[in-house]
């Protein structure tokens, strides 16, 4: 079988589309699907295709976005009908799957906290964000996955939100020009939106302490890398090698920049084939946690999420 595509008994009109949702807009997790095999990995392409769906209405792609994510909320909730076809799609979807509402409902969170200017104002409130932007992600992945240990969903969590600190320091000027500001405000001196944004323009004394915020967000991401690499040990060995791969990737776009000198200014920084072949073989190194078995996340990595009442799944 062609581990490339589904089967062909599943690549009807409508279930191709994810797979080229996929492979556009996701190369890195793309490239790391291939792995899980057809069946998986076609499922793993349908729940990005979701997300997908929802992060471009909060990115302002359909009109009126916060009322359809609020709309889109109330149907996971069951306290509505799915407004649209993409989500009448993923409640079939996350039943057959048992995918956690819960977490569904925390990306929703975040991405309705999207909406309007962004400022954070603390490393709690940005570890919070990471987790209902893509910690959220890990734990549906590991449904897909037929994991449910529950120190393995910890790992999980951390791994997504590694993966979206990293994404954070790659798109701080995009996210500038779209009055976001994910850096917590005593990294940068309280600066706004508008003050980076002048700053990819032009050399202000800015720039520097943004480089250092830049860092710090890479430094942060790296312990939740090592957190999340050391979960893979309690999922299927194919499994493993896959969420390896995209978690070697990413972290390969952070380190990528760091040897930039965290020029953030200089546009979105990307690891191209060559680099992405170069980290799947060093991927191969977390295969040592099978040796060791599965250590407990340390409390204080989640414990900003327990505190939260914006965290809904991690709470019960």
């Amino acid at each position: 079988m062609n581990q490339l595509t589904a089967p062909a008994s599943m690549r009807t009109a409508s279930e191709a589309d994810p797979l080229q949702v996929l492979a556009e807009n996701g190369k890195t997790f793309d490239w790391a699907r291939r792995l899980l095999g057809a069946k998986i990995g076609f499922s793993a392409a349908q729940l990005y295709t979701f997300c997908r769906h929802v992060d471009d209405i909060a990115d302002g792609d359909k009109p009126g976005g916060a009322t359809l994510l609020a709309r889109i909320d109330a149907a996971l909730a069951g306290d509505g009908d799915a407004p649209d076809m993409q989500t009448r799609l993923f409640l079939d979807f996350a039943a057959q799957q048992n995918i956690p509402l819960g977490a569904t409902r925390d990306l929703l969170a975040g991405l309705l906290a999207d909406q309007g200017d962004v400022a954070i104002e603390s490393t709690e409130e940005l570890l919070v964000y990471c987790y209902q932007a893509a910690g959220t992600v890990g734990l549906m992945m590991s449904a897909l996955l037929h994991c449910r240990n529950a120190d393995a969903l910890g790992h999980a969590v951390c791994l997504g939100m590694a993966m979206q600190l990293t994404n954070i320091a790659r798109d701080i000027a995009e996210d500038a020009q779209m009055q976001r500001r994910y850096v917590p405000a005593r990294w940068c001196s309280g600066a706004g939106a508008a003050d980076i944004a002048a700053s990819i323009r032009r050399d202000t004394p800015l720039r520097s302490e943004m480089q250092g915020a830049v860092e710090a967000l890479l430094q942060l991401a790296d312990r939740y890398y090592d957190y999340g690499y050391r979960g893979l040990s309690a999922l299927p060995l194919r499994a493993h090698l896959s969420i390896g791969v995209a978690g070697y990737c990413y972290q390969a776009i952070g380190h990528k920049l760091r040897h930039n000198q965290s020029r953030y200014w200089q546009g979105r920084t990307i690891v191209g084939m060559g680099g992405k072949l170069w980290h799947s073989l060093r991927s191969l190194a977390t295969l040592r946690w099978r040796l060791v078995g599965l250590p407990p996340v340390k409390s204080e990595m989640l414990a900003p999420l327990k505190r939260s009442e914006r965290v809904r799944a991690l709470r019960k």
